[in-house]
């Protein structure tokens, strides 16, 4: 259902910068040995209550390029698919349509939205498309989410290699009423932009694996997993604050703040009709959205939240205030593995940050 917004372009300002063209962190997965992760794995997988109305009232909007013909279309077809309940997909082209498609934002748009809602099914899912994919333009995108359509969680699954201007846009990220999640890329050791923004939650990989009787997960890093310290931006308060990450990252911002399962296999399933049905996919594209949902049920349902200034100083806070809290109730500990130069150790790490998220115990 595409919702036409009263909206002016000069409401959001512009920024006369030249920025690099930022790319979606999807990637398609090749066979596995199992079955893709069904919804179904992924509240079993991160402790999550099936009972209530998770997300009701809630706004997620993700943010997209160019446009996704049919995909609203696709996400019936999913929720029925896994028996999840009815909902409609929004979109918003505040700048405008465009003719012109890409495959891999088409793609992109199908499984931010879809595993949006699977975790959060009755908030209210927008994708809000971008003219193109120039940093820019995306960006511009998410403030007239946070801005003008009121959305209370923006999920951003793309990014671009750090560039000296980058922090000109952070004021975008300055809202107190939303909370932005980005992925931190597909590329071991390397940092992406807008994940090290500081006002952004950066959304690592892991590796989920499932025992032989299928009910049960163990984690790991995920290998391409992007983390690191910025090369622009100041360390935030919550972590300056906390035992071992400026000792990690000096003065500068640490990623990601948390991981979820990225690894290509098994992978996520996806409605995709212009590949034909089903396919599998993975990347921290996909943890983005889902660690979205999740900021959709803590918002909904969380006492505790409401105490802090934003929900990444409560993320912090739950893990242990100054120091990480051993043992560790709000985040499942990622001890085994490296991505690239960096390795999983205990506490907080370049791989997988606080760890894989408790959504049980941060909903408290």
């Amino acid at each position: 259902m595409e919702k036409n917004y009263p909206f002016s372009d000069e409401k959001i300002p512009r920024y006369p910068l030249s920025t690099p063209r930022a790319r979606p962190f999807l990637h398609r997965s090749g066979n596995s040995a199992s079955s893709p992760f069904s919804p179904w794995d992924i509240y079993d997988a991160y402790d999550i209550d099936y009972r209530g109305k998770p997300g009701e009232n809630v706004k997620i909007a993700v943010i997209e390029a160019f446009s996704a013909q049919g995909a609203e279309k696709d996400f019936e077809i999913f929720a029925k698919s896994f028996s999840l309940p009815e909902n409609r997909l929004h979109t918003a082209f505040p700048f405008g349509k465009t003719s012109f498609s890409d495959p891999d934002w088409e793609t992109e748009t199908r499984a931010d939205t879809q595993w949006a809602f699977s975790l959060a099914p009755y908030a209210e899912i927008t994708a809000v498309f971008a003219k193109n994919d120039e940093t820019e333009s995306l960006l511009r995108a998410a403030e007239y989410a946070s801005r003008e359509l009121g959305a209370d969680v923006v999920s951003m699954s793309f990014g671009t290699h750090e560039f000296p201007s980058q922090t000109t846009f952070d004021k975008i990220f300055s809202s107190k009423s939303t909370v932005f999640v980005a992925s931190s890329g597909d590329t071991a050791s390397e940092v992406f932009f807008p994940s090290s923004s500081a006002s952004v939650i950066s959304v690592g990989g892991c590796a989920l694996h499932r025992n032989a009787g299928g009910n049960t997960f163990a984690r790991s890093a995920w290998r391409d997993g992007g983390g690191g310290p910025s090369r622009y931006e100041g360390i935030p308060k919550r972590q300056k604050r906390f035992s071992g990450i400026s000792a990690l990252s000096g003065k500068f911002r640490a990623t990601p703040d948390v991981a979820l399962d990225a690894s290509l296999s098994p992978g996520y399933p996806v409605y995709d009709s212009s590949s034909g049905g089903f396919i599998s996919v993975g990347g921290t594209s996909v943890a983005a959205p889902v660690f979205a949902a999740f900021c959709a049920r803590i918002l909904k349902k969380s006492n505790h939240f409401k105490n802090y200034v934003n929900l990444a100083d409560y993320l912090y806070a739950a893990a242990g205030e100054t120091a990480y809290r051993e043992p560790q109730a709000a985040f499942y500990d990622i001890t085994v593995g490296n991505s690239g130069k960096y390795k999983a150790l205990v506490g907080y790490d370049f791989c997988t940050g606080l760890g894989a998220p408790n959504i049980n115990y941060l909903e408290r």
